[in-house]
Order: C-alpha cells, then sequence, then structure tokens
C-alpha cells in the first residue's frame, strides 16, 4: 500500500467521497463551491467573504493515494490560475 505523507497548506482540504459518479462528483463539488462563495464571516464591521478554487478527480484502476492527491492538486491549481471560484474535473 502506498503511504502518502504530505505537510497540508492552511488553504487545503480533502474531500473524499466513496461510490461516487462522474455526475455525483461534479454535483457536489459545485454545491462545496457556491456553499463556500455564499458564506461570510463577521470580522467587527467587516464582511470577508471567500471563494474555492477545487480540484476534483475520480479514482483509477493504477491510482495510489499519492497520484491521486497529486492529480487533485493540478487540478486545484488548474482553477486558481483559471480564474478562481471554480472546479476542475480530471
Amino acid at each position: 500500500m502506498d503511504k502518502c505523507r504530505k505537510r497540508w497548506g492552511g488553504e487545503e482540504f480533502l474531500i473524499i467521497l466513496p461510490n461516487v459518479t462522474p455526475e455525483g462528483l461534479e454535483a457536489i463539488a459545485n454545491r462545496v463551491r457556491v456553499f463556500i462563495s455564499q458564506s461570510y464571516l463577521m470580522v467587527e464591521k467587516d464582511k470577508v467573504v471567500v471563494t474555492a478554487s477545487l480540484g476534483a478527480t475520480l479514482a483509477r484502476a493504477d491510482d495510489t493515494a499519492t497520484s491521486m492527491i497529486e492529480r487533485a492538486d493540478t487540478l486545484m491549481y488548474n482553477s486558481k490560475t483559471s480564474g478562481r471560484n471554480q472546479v476542475t474535473f480530471g
């Protein structure tokens, strides 16, 4: 079994969804993105709004934990460089 060790940054998180279809992954990823973009925090009198750039992928037959995380990470960075607040699938 592949041992995946990565230090996660303060702005990264991972969601693992078992038994999801491509359509289900797309729907869930976009729901998460929209939920984040419609949420906010109040800091004193300032409303702080954030967005999320996501990378979403399904497991492949030859995947390891490391290969899946690397692929999702690359997809996330594609979302960031393509305009942010979007999901890139692959």
